[in-house]
């Protein structure tokens, strides 16, 4: 009965939504009003990111500006007075005060908050008195004790573990559609819509393609214990130091390093080498003796480009290959569009364009050498 409990109350750990209180007449609700139907295979959760991460680019990314329900914990715009997720009582009954049924979404940074919003909405907002948003009222602690602090804090203790490990989950879960190369059956006529796994995470998985892959890394690396115990944090990091400086960092780790000390750890066993792309693919994880060895550190050049303006074609990064006369020009975000500038002493600049799964565009810039 425990088990089927935990299970119930899970929460996913990109919206942070309560999963069991999703609606489904509610979330295609909100999906019409942003012009997006869902198709039905879609499951209630992943209709709940997709809506989350839409409402997340409407601000800019920053989730502070997004207001959360008191029921599920979802978060929308606060143009938004009901809540886009969930019914409007947790428990199904209806309130004897219809002023009450609305009040749902409180502000989750309300120094934020929008007076103008607030004022006259049924919503639960920052409380507005001249205009200016006032700070709620300290809770009472009366008939309160240390006990319920102490139970507080297990329960923290354990969303976090079920946090890691749903990051675990859902690590192995994205090697399995990478290695299995499920997302090639994403299409029509046995044509793939997507031309890179890459492509593929931005467009459906609403994940920067970086996170995704440093997801997967762990759970092939580590055991869900693993995770449970040191969280993915730290031991992304751990999986950026060289082979042989791991069991040192790991020990460090273990030993309770905070994820600062980890990361200087890993800089400073990176200082003097060249890092490299990771190899990703159903044969990841076969390196050869000679990529094990350290490469020398090169030399570095002081590069100057010339002032002025200039305009760089973008092309489909899968395309990228042979001949610059089949690379096709990129036309959507999908495509992964990528440019080349050639400077002197045989350095290139790459730019490459990537979607994060919360809307906001990242352009990676990839300066180098040719051999």
């Amino acid at each position: 009965m425990a088990a089927k409990t935990e299970q119930a109350d899970r929460i996913d750990p990109i919206s942070g939504i309560v999963v069991r209180l999703l609606d489904r007449g509610r979330l295609d609700a909100a999906a019409r009003a942003l012009g997006v139907v869902f198709p039905p295979d879609t499951s209630d959760e992943k209709a709940a990111v997709n809506l989350y991460s839409r409402y997340l680019k409407e601000v800019g990314g920053d989730s502070g500006k997004l207001l959360e329900c008191e029921f599920c914990k979802g978060r929308a715009p606060q143009r938004i007075k009901e809540c886009p997720y969930c019914p409007e009582q947790a428990s199904g009954a209806k309130a004897t005060d219809p002023t009450e049924a609305k009040k749902i979404m409180t502000t989750t940074a309300t120094t934020k908050a929008d007076p103008k919003a607030a004022t006259g909405s049924k919503a639960n907002l920052a409380v507005v008195q001249g205009g200016k948003a006032l700070a709620a009222p300290e809770p009472s602690l009366v008939g309160k004790t240390a006990k319920d602090l102490d139970r507080a804090v297990q329960e923290v203790f354990a969303l976090k573990t079920k946090s890691a490990m749903g990051m675990w989950e859902l690590g192995a879960k994205i090697a399995e559609i990478h290695d299995q190369q499920l997302w090639k059956l994403r299409g029509e006529d046995g044509k793939p819509r997507y031309k890179t796994a890459e492509a593929f995470v931005t467009a459906e998985l609403n994940m920067s393609v970086t996170h995704a892959w440093n997801l997967m890394d762990i759970s092939r690396k580590f055991t869900a214990e693993d995770v449970k115990k040191f969280g993915t944090s730290k031991l992304g990091l751990l999986l950026q130091a060289p082979e042989e400086a791991r069991p040192a960092i790991q020990q460090r780790i273990e030993q309770g390093a905070s994820k600062n000390v980890v990361a200087q750890e890993v800089r400073k066993a990176n200082k003097g080498r060249t890092t490299t792309t990771t190899k990703r693919g159903p044969n990841a994880g076969k390196v050869s003796a000679k990529s094990e060895k350290a490469r020398p550190a090169k030399k570095l050049l002081t590069i100057a480009n010339v002032l002025g303006k200039q305009t760089l074609p973008m092309y489909a990064k899968a395309t990228m290959k042979g001949d610059k006369k089949d690379w096709t020009r990129a036309k959507k975000l999908s495509e992964v569009p990528t440019c080349v500038m050639e400077l002197e002493n045989d350095v290139k600049q790459t730019f490459t364009l990537i979607e994060h799964g919360d809307g906001t565009i990242k352009l990676i810039v990839d300066t180098h050498r040719d051999e």
